[in-house]
């Protein structure tokens, strides 16, 4: 190349963003262990919606490009072949020219496998021991210490005085870093045109070596572990020396005069014109290491180019030029001061026009090829490199020209590429606003996001790493900054802050990290949005009563504001939504989550939004305008504020998760703060709030679980923990309860009262224990005139007496009299078998015998204590044991009559008889533990137990639960659509099973009845022999926790199951699949299925899309 210095013409290429081909990038289908440097032939396709139309000269150079094919087509995985050629001597193989190039191996390749025989092994090792690497890798793999700079002076005058000798010296360098046990004889490099021929011989070499050792990568890579640590910062060092030196040395250009004129042409030197020979024919090699360390150079050469280019013209032109204006403005300017800037700018001038076609030769000759590289390593470098000469000369690379390959690389099928290249746009956006946010980088970044914002929007979406959507998510936040976002994309990425799948807030997860994130960005939105709002409406607010300062509450309105058009974004997403009714628990769980995560920003809200929740504002009155109000547009944002009972709910969900937020996230001073704002209203909320909604109810029952005893004491309101428990008292007793497990209100109470009974407040519990014994008096007052024919009375007695009693129970020892006992099983359950079909199917499914287990567990933990307490043998306690005893033998009675009923159905039948057995065996259970734990010297108790009371299961009673088992079986393979296994002996029909509550979760309840009939089998109560082998009958046809729970593995505590339905797998499983193969500092060598030359053609291909729809 050369340049005119008389016209001082710049001929470098020029890359117009219509004219570059758009490529994705193919994917690395193969595992790559430490070391690998073969490529196999599998390549990724997919397709991209925006690809570009590639420019003539482009489309040859890439035509034949080895790593990619067209659209619709796919490589072959290539099998290994036999290569049959002889082993040759060590040391000689035949050139192109038929001349000798030096060699150090020419073996006989065996199977193409990635398995190297032991032969091959010893064979590798002593060849190995026989070669001898260049003075320059001996040098640099050595030590860290030596001065590189000087290394590089010394190839650089060795290179003037014997050019063959010193360009085939640092070629073999790279073949060193390479592991290639194969060097260039000084004669081969004589001819640059006999560069491709030679760079294919080497290659032939190399693949004929099966195994070596990629040092340069293992430095790079493992560089604590590496055989050569310095290896890498070295070389890098080599290489950037090597173009610093030969610009300070002027061996970058040399000047010649036309023999026809005294014109002077400036040309490129010859030793960038050999560099940009032989490395550009490496990076195209079928060979991975050999594409590895010379585009490693190419890239280092590139990344000197752009600095000195920049340098050239800030440093040196700018002054010059600036000279040179003074000079000739001046009255009497001098001429040969004139000549001489003159001068020196064309000199100028022409080293960076120089350097500018240099760096357009390594973009087309390297980059556009390795960006795109089926090594995803490559592809990092590749774009890593590009992000340094951006920062390093922005005048020249910072526009679109460039930035679009980040952009082609979104789709890149490699998580690692996706996510360097998002660091990098992350780092450019704060290298802009850096320079001042200059007009022509604005305009750069403003074209390049307008394309590619919906990439980036797909990706914090969908895509399948986590970490890959949290840098995605922090792009688009910087972004914004910019204004590149509109209001939809922007509620579009306010939404990722609902989750379908539960996060814990104090768990170390990835999604922790990326809901973290995405909360940042939502507090940016609100900010922002709400100086707007306080900017523009100040006239607005003037009505509302002092309770808070104007920008709080402006803050809270647009924060419920964005909150829930990000919710109606994301459930527009959710199939079917149609089911998700307004105020549904599934709406809560996803808000309440949200607010979690938003309790850093917006912890200090929480007073402020309790007293919008209780003062008595009349919205509609005290603010202007109203009706601007109801937009859910960003762009002239409303308040969204608690005027009606939806909105009421809404406030309160986000009230008590940012108070959930606050009191767990691990800043103790957010606890102190939100338990100063939240627990002063919380005796407000529960006067005032309409405490008939369930909703609402439990959401200020979790609230009131927050907080511990030192913080209920530590406010001035210490009696209010008093006063609320009052409350709750009243609701407890006066409204009915059930037991179903998804029932929020009684789960609700099993974590309340607990919580009660722990904070130190006797009067507390006294209280508790007075409802309970008011509970059971009201029962004794009831049952006297009950009739369990009377309409609803079955209900009654569950939902307004048993029920509370067995919630009690949980925490509070329950007695029950025998007068009580007497008259529940004359006057219901004596009765019940009989009238079974005359119930409701809503009185069937609030059946439960519960209480007698909560009866039974106490009076056998009260006498267990009272024996190990006392040092000397207890007597028996005969009334104890009497009720027990007939307590289990009016469950066996239930049990039996049930049974033998005809008239009864076997949906209902099953169904009573799982709640009566279910009981029973955990009743039994706990007996047969008590008698195990007796001391031996209680022989009175352990005498009364064995002879007196006895338990054991009589064999239709066994068969009975056998019974029971296999229709819960049934009903689960129905649900699983799966054929079971029968014994002989069973002739039931149980094809047709389901449960009498479809609302129940047939795993669930086969696992809880399996695991109590192996626990009364184990004590030996059971007599059913054969009962072991027919649980386990179908045990690999009803899920995997079945088969733990019948296998017991799911005790083990490294192998907990848990039921998992619809379980997609993880999105990441297919990629750790591609690395799971063991990593070996030696690996074989294979060759490509098509060949690559520095002037082939290739057809620029969309990748596979490696985004999947499924969550994280």
């Amino acid at each position: 190349m050369s340049v005119r210095r008389s016209t001082r013409i710049r001929s470098k290429a020029s890359y117009n963003e219509d004219s570059e081909p758009e490529s994705d990038v193919e994917d690395e289908e193969v595992s790559r262990a430490t070391g690998v440097d073969v490529d196999d032939q599998t390549e990724q396709v997919g397709d991209m919606d925006d690809i570009l139309e590639s420019s003539s000269s482009e489309e040859e150079e890439d035509a034949n490009d080895d790593d990619y094919v067209a659209p619709g087509s796919k490589k072959r995985k290539s099998t290994s072949r036999a290569q049959n050629s002889k082993r040759a001597k060590k040391g000689n193989s035949r050139s192109r020219d038929g001349s000798k190039t030096k060699t150090k191996t020419n073996r006989t390749s065996g199977s193409g496998s990635h398995t190297s025989s032991k032969a091959e092994r010893e064979t590798f090792l002593a060849i190995q021991n026989d070669f001898e690497p260049t003075e320059l890798f001996r040098i640099l793999s050595a030590s860290a210490d030596h001065s590189v700079e000087e290394l590089a002076s010394d190839w650089l005058e060795s290179y003037n005085e014997d050019r063959t000798q010193a360009l085939s010296e640092i070629l073999n360098f790279l073949l060193d870093c390479a592991g290639c046990l194969t060097h260039i004889a000084e004669h081969d490099v004589v001819n640059n045109d006999s560069s491709n021929e030679t760079i294919g011989e080497i290659q032939i070499m190399f693949q004929q070596q099966k195994i070596h050792e990629f040092h340069l990568r293992l430095s790079d890579e493992h560089s604590k572990r590496a055989k050569y640590k310095s290896l890498s910062d070295n070389f890098t060092q080599l290489m950037s020396n090597l173009i610093d030196l030969a610009v300070e040395k002027e061996m970058i250009y040399v000047e010649k005069e036309k023999e026809d004129s005294e014109e002077v042409i400036v040309e490129t030197h010859p030793l960038i014109i050999d560099l940009l020979t032989w490395l550009p024919s490496l990076t195209v090699s079928k060979i991975r290491s050999l594409r590895y360390v010379s585009t490693k150079a190419l890239l280092v050469f590139q990344t000197v180019f752009a600095k000195v280019s920049a340098s050239l013209e800030t440093d040196s032109l700018f002054k010059l030029r600036k000279q040179l204006t003074l000079e000739n403005k001046k009255r009497n300017p001098k001429s040969k001061t004139i000549e001489t800037l003159e001068s020196s700018i064309a000199d100028a001038e022409a080293t960076k026009t120089i350097i500018e076609n240099n760096m357009d030769n390594i973009i087309k000759l390297c980059f556009v090829h390795r960006f795109k590289d089926v090594d995803e390593l490559i592809r990092i470098n590749s774009i890593s490199e590009l992000e340094q000469w951006m920062v390093n000369n922005p005048e020249y690379f910072f526009k679109v020209t460039f930035l679009k390959y980040f952009g082609w690389l979104l789709s890149d099928s490699s998580h690692a590429v996706r996510l360097q290249v998002l660091k990098i746009l992350s780092e450019l956006i704060r290298f802009t606003n850096k320079r001042n946010k200059s007009v022509t980088d604005n305009a750069a970044l403003r074209q390049f996001f307008e394309r590619f914002k919906g990439r980036l929007l797909e990706i914090a979406h969908r895509d399948i790493d986590i970490q890959v959507r949290l840098t995605a998510v922090r792009v688009l936040s910087q972004i914004n900054d910019f204004g590149y976002l509109d209001d939809e994309e922007i509620i579009e990425i306010t939404s990722l802050i609902f989750y379908d799948q539960e996060v814990k807030l104090t768990s170390s997860s990835r999604d922790v990290k990326f809901l973290s994130e995405v909360a940042k960005f939502f507090s940016s939105i609100v900010t922002e949005k709400s100086a707007e709002l306080s900017r523009d409406y100040e006239s607005n607010y003037t009505n509302i009563p002092l309770i808070m300062t104007k920008d709080h509450f402006i803050e809270i309105g647009v924060l419920m504001r964005v909150l829930n058009s990000s919710l109606s974004q994301f459930l527009s997403t959710v199939e079917n939504e149609d089911q998700l009714e307004e105020g549904s628990s599934k709406k809560i769980k996803l808000l309440y989550q949200a607010s979690e995560f938003l309790s850093p920003k917006f912890g200090d809200l929480v007073g402020d939004i309790a007293k919008l929740l209780y003062k008595e504002i009349d919205f509609e009155k005290d603010l202007e305008d109203k009706s601007e109000y109801s937009s859910a547009d960003l762009s002239d944002i409303k308040l969204l504020l608690p005027d009606n009972d939806n909105k009421v709910l809404f406030y309160l969900t986000v009230f008590s998760g940012l108070c959930t937020g606050g009191v767990f996230h691990n800043k103790g001073q957010e606890r102190q703060m939100v338990a100063q704002l939240a627990l002063p209203e919380l005796i407000h909320l529960f006067k005032k709030m309409n405490l008939d909604s369930d909703l609402i109810y439990t959401l200020l029952l979790d609230i009131v679980c927050l907080f511990n005893s030192e913080e209920w004491s530590s406010t001035e309101q210490n009696n209010d923990i008093n006063i609320i428990n009052e409350i709750i008292l009243k609701r407890f007793e006066s409204s009915p309860l059930l037991l179903e497990s998804q029932n929020i209100v009684s789960k609700a109470y099993k974590k309340l009262i607990p919580y009660l009974t722990t904070i130190n407040r006797t009067e507390i519990v006294d209280s508790w224990k007075s409802l309970q014994v008011n509970i059971m008096l009201s029962l004794n007052k009831f049952l006297e005139s009950f009739d369990i024919k009377l309409e609803n009375a079955v209900t009654t007695l569950h939902v307004q007496y048993l029920n509370k009693l067995v919630i009690l129970g949980k925490e509070i020892p329950t007695e029950i009299s025998e007068s009580t006992l007497s008259m529940l099983t004359e006057k219901f359950l004596s009765k019940l078998p009989n009238l079974l079909e005359s119930l409701s199917k809503d009185e069937l499914s609030i059946l439960d015998f519960k209480i007698f287990t909560s009866v039974i567990s106490w009076n056998l933990e009260s006498w267990a204590n009272i024996i190990k307490n006392s040092e000397q043998p207890v007597p028996v306690s005969q009334s104890t044991l009497s009720q027990i005893k007939q307590i289990l033998d009016l469950l066996f009675d239930i049990a039996l009559e049930v049974n033998n009923n005809e008239e009864v159905r076997d949906i209902v039948k099953y169904h009573v008889l799982y709640s009566v057995l279910s009981v029973l065996l955990d009743s039994i259970m706990a007996f047969k533990m008590f008698e195990l734990n007796i001391p031996e010297r209680d022989t009175n108790w352990k005498r009364a137990l064995r002879q007196d009371y006895h338990i054991s299961l009589t064999r239709e009673l066994s068969e009975i639960c056998l019974s029971v088992f296999l229709y819960l079986e049934s009903c689960h393979a129905n649900m699983l659509k799966v054929t079971l296994d029968r014994v002989d002996d069973e002739n039931v029909n149980y094809n047709d099973s389901v449960l009498l509550d479809s609302s129940k979760d047939t795993e669930r309840e086969l696992c809880i009845f399996t695991m109590k009939l192996k626990g009364v089998s184990k004590l030996g109560v059971l007599p059913y022999t054969n009962l072991q082998s027919r649980l386990e009958l179908n045990k690999d046809k009803l899920g995997s926790l079945f088969e733990s729970i019948i296998t017991e593995s799911i005790f083990n505590n490294d192998n907990k199951n848990q039921p998992q339905k619809n379980t997609l797998p993880k999105p990441s499983e297919h990629e750790r699949a591609h690395s799971s193969a063991p990593e070996e500092q030696l690996e074989p060598i294979e060759e490509f299925t098509q060949d690559e030359s520095i002037n082939s053609q290739s057809h620029i291909l969309p990748s596979a899309d490696p985004i999947v729809s499924s969550p994280i």
